[in-house]
């Protein structure tokens, strides 16, 4: 049975975080998907605690997928 949370239920940073993989080269990566403005508020531009994990976060916009660095 899979046991991970769905995105839409997230309520925290941390539960974010556990939704962190990886990309072909290794690095962190969250695919958010339209569910970007939602947790827009778990995420910081600059880093404000040792426990945020930098990351690369794509999301679904009019234009298409795009892709920002974010610390979660």
């Amino acid at each position: 049975m899979n046991t991970q949370i769905k995105l839409k239920d997230i309520t925290t940073a941390e539960q974010l975080r556990e939704r962190i993989g990886k990309d072909g080269l290794g690095l962190p990566k969250l695919s958010l998907g339209i569910y970007w403005k939602r947790f827009k508020g778990l995420m910081t531009t600059n880093r404000i605690s040792d426990e945020q994990v930098e990351t690369r976060v794509e999301f679904c916009c009019f234009d298409g997928t795009k892709s920002v660095r974010r610390f979660v």
